[in-house]
């Protein structure tokens, strides 16, 4: 490390920490949107798909080292990876190195796959690099002649370097900020599948688990809130609930949702399910609708949902069944029915939606929880109309590239979707799914 370095372990993207170098873009519902712009001062604005790879940048055992910084002084610009979760080191605009040689100024962010950010005007930047997979594909706006304005700091020269942390960096614990976490998909989910798919499946899984009044539970990975709105009903004004997930724009949608005057207060928490904020023995109950699947750390989860019960406790954990017809291969033949390719290898690939019964079985009693019951319910959801059911892409992680298609072609998908969500005679849609339900005791 160089005579001024120092090791970064990366952090997470919020609006507060990132507003010194630039901005998070937001849904065009929140209020927020338009107060910023991007800026081309050259008025050539351009889009494309660009890459980078580990072997671009110097390594050190367990970290990337940053030897360099740039900036665009003409342009603002914007960056979305697609493809896997990659680290940017940023310094504030205005920042001179050569007159005081520190790294003091430079902070590293993880930006998930599907999460946006926009550069100011003359921030200092390295990367997007990837950590945990040899290249990243970025979407990218900038301007077209950025080769002119694109000037350096050799930080190396001047005896500094950031060796960024690859160890530390924790970004692809929970599916959330991978799959759910724009705030474009929030809002599509909460709109097209939270009502219609997830909360009759909510009423099931809360019945299972069998919440009483003064219940103190906690719903992990909970999304827009079906799951902890049904709780706090049947927990009741003298119970409590907390609703955690790693997507600070699915608990946004949920903290607007309005509580019936009788059911338990709410409490939001963005965190990570493998290491969970949380006290030992604070929860009676513990809830997990569809995340379990997507966690890589599938072990990890159950053991702090184990963690956080009281002895005796209650877990119960609902995942799509892999012996059942799966709603979300729907969209997917959809997406290939109007020549949609995959933007990388295997994101059409729904088995990562599923899980085995035996799987989940085996990873609740592995934690150490006894009485453990699996089974298998069929509940049908319900959309109002084909024109209704066929937006539930808008609600998938596919939302992102069906907004990157041209108008015609997102046309074309809506149409196959439509065509394969056909009506009742009322002109409803019904689609059976099914679910494994695993219940257990601490």
């Amino acid at each position: 490390m160089g005579e001024h370095g120092r090791r970064v372990r990366p952090q997470r993207l919020s609006e507060e920490a990132w507003s010194p170098y630039g901005w998070l873009p937001v849904a065009d519902t929140d209020p927020k949107d338009g107060v910023h712009r991007l800026e081309f001062e050259w008025a050539d604005p351009h889009v494309n798909v660009i890459g980078h790879t580990l072997a671009e940048v110097p390594h050190t055992p367990g970290a990337l080292r940053c030897e360099a910084l740039f900036r665009h002084d003409t342009h603002t610009q914007s960056i979305m990876p697609i493809d896997h979760p990659c680290v940017i080191a940023v310094a504030p605009p205005g920042t001179d190195f050569v007159a005081v040689p520190s790294t003091d100024p430079i902070e590293v962010f993880v930006i998930e796959p599907l999460e946006s950010i926009v550069l100011h005007r003359g921030t200092w930047h390295w990367g997007p690099y990837p950590t945990r997979t040899e290249a990243v594909r970025l979407f990218n706006v900038q301007g077209l002649r950025y080769a002119e304005d694109n000037a350096m700091v050799d930080l190396a020269a001047l005896g500094l370097c950031i060796d960024v942390d690859r160890e530390g960096e924790t970004v692809t614990e929970e599916p959330t900020p991978v799959l759910f976490g724009a705030a474009s998909i929030a809002d599509g989910y909460d709109t097209h599948l939270a009502s219609q798919l997830f909360a009759p499946w909510a009423q099931v899984l809360v019945e299972k688990v069998g919440i009483v009044a003064g219940s103190r539970v906690l719903d992990v990975a909970s999304g827009t809130g079906e799951v902890a709105r049904a709780a706090a009903r049947a927990a009741g004004p003298s119970g409590r609930v907390t609703a955690s997930d790693i997507s600070g724009p699915m608990l946004a949608v949920s903290a607007e949702k309005v509580r019936g005057p009788d059911s338990a207060p709410i409490e939001f928490l963005e965190s990570s399910v493998t290491d969970l904020a949380s006290p030992d023995s604070s929860y009676d109950v513990v809830v997990c609708q569809q995340g379990l699947q997507f966690f890589p750390d599938k072990a990890a989860a159950v053991a702090q949902m184990y963690r956080v019960l009281v002895p005796g406790g209650v877990v119960g954990i609902a995942v799509w069944s892999d012996a059942h017809p799966l709603l979300f291969d729907t969209v997917r033949t959809a997406l290939l029915d109007a020549g949609v390719q995959e933007p990388t290898p295997g994101a059409f690939d729904n088995r990562r939606f599923t899980m085995g019964a035996s799987e989940l079985t085996q990873l609740v009693e592995t934690a150490g929880f006894r009485h453990v019951v699996a089974n298998t319910c069929e509940l049908d959801a319900r959309w109002a109309s084909p024109d209704e059911a066929m937006r539930i892409v808008e609600g998938t992680p596919h939302a992102t590239l069906l907004g990157s298609l041209s108008v015609e072609d997102q046309g074309r998908v809506r149409a196959a979707l439509r065509a394969r969500l056909a009506g009742d005679l009322d002109g409803a849609v019904v689609v059976p799914t099914a679910a494994t339900i695993v219940v257990a005791r601490r």
